[in-house]
């Protein structure tokens, strides 16, 4: 761009070696992204809706269901960076976002949903673990502050990022979120712990969930091979154990295409947005898969959306007198010698 002077000093960091962007180059990138989004927020917010409005039957007995919505959440939260930055960024024709502060604020909200994403994931593989590894079931309220630990870790890695000089940024130039022009992005986080092992934290925890899926499968496997009674009892719960590594699957596959695609391809303005676009997917696949598979939560979702009250006829209730009037008023109309 040839306005560099009006740029904030961000901008100009981005603008470097790069050209501006052709608009409809990135309407024709962005406007898949913008639909898939719509679609799995959408999915998302029923689900959300669905469980707090039979929240006591549906986490009375199933209390997985209570990380279930706040994953719903999560995806929500690290959706709406596409309504709030993206889209416009992608619809207007010269840099928008002028001020830094503004710019990390509303990446970070997208920023704390991927690390609430990654969080809930790796809770729900702790959740299948105790369920196969002990006989214990964890309480309501046992749920509930591991809920509100997660995202204080969720919320605290993200401020602990900015507070370091590595914030999150989203550069309109290339249509990706970067952590590049951070120069202040040094040291450690309380004088021993290195910055990389926050910045790189999501990777740590998706090897701990691979790991305890792995440590599930074995026990699975060795109930299997002794024939116990108890694992035809857990029958249900591997059901709800392959629905969660599938959705745990999708994400990790989503999420490692930001570095693969880049290598593989090279990096342009279409590799960047397609596994942003991977990332929207998962998202609706999440929802798609528990609503598909999950009868308690597809039964729910469907009384929620009233589908079942559609055709269902009304019922009118008669008393005596006016079963009689009705019974009086047909034989008339039947008998051909009533005038």
């Amino acid at each position: 761009m040839s306005n560099n002077f009006e740029l904030s000093d961000y901008q100009k960091c981005f603008a470097t070696n790069k050209t501006w962007p052709n608009l409809g180059d990135k309407l024709t990138a962005a406007f898949p992204l913008l639909i898939v989004t719509i679609i799995a927020f959408g999915l998302n917010i029923v689900l959300i809706a669905t469980i707090l409005k039979y929240f006591q039957e549906l986490t009375e007995k199933i209390r997985i269901n209570i990380l279930l919505m706040n994953l719903c959440f999560s995806h929500c939260l690290y959706l709406s960076g596409t309504f709030l930055v993206q889209t416009p960024a992608a619809f207007s024709s010269v840099p928008i976002y002028y001020s830094n502060n503004l710019m990390i604020s509303l990446t970070a909200i997208s920023s704390i949903g991927f690390y609430a994403i990654v969080f809930f994931e790796f809770s729900v593989a702790i959740d299948r673990f105790i369920v196969f590894y002990s006989e214990k079931k964890l309480s309501r309220n046992a749920y509930f502050g591991f809920i509100l630990i997660l995202w204080f870790l969720s919320i605290s890695a993200v401020c602990l990022q900015v507070w370091h000089g590595c914030p999150k940024r989203y550069n309109q130039w290339t249509l990706s979120y970067s952590f590049e022009c951070n120069f202040g992005c040094i040291g450690n986080i309380f004088g021993f712990l290195p910055i990389s092992i926050l910045l790189n934290l999501g990777t740590y925890l998706t090897y701990a969930v691979f790991g305890l899926y792995a440590l599930v499968f074995l026990k699975i496997v060795h109930l299997k091979s002794l024939h116990q009674t108890k694992f035809k009892a857990q029958k249900k719960e591997l059901l709800v154990l392959m629905q969660f590594f599938a959705i745990f699957l999708c994400t990790w596959l989503s999420t490692t295409s930001m570095f693969v695609f880049p290598t593989w391809f090279g990096r342009s303005m279409f590799t960047n947005i397609c596994p942003m676009i991977l990332i929207a997917l998962n998202a609706l696949l999440n929802a798609a898969l528990l609503i598909t598979f999950n009868v308690t939560i597809r039964t729910k979702v469907i009384q929620f959306l009233h589908f079942k009250n559609i055709y269902k006829p009304k019922t009118i209730a008669v008393s005596p007198h006016t079963l009689s009037a009705h019974q009086s008023f047909t034989s008339r109309n039947n008998n051909p010698n009533y005038i």
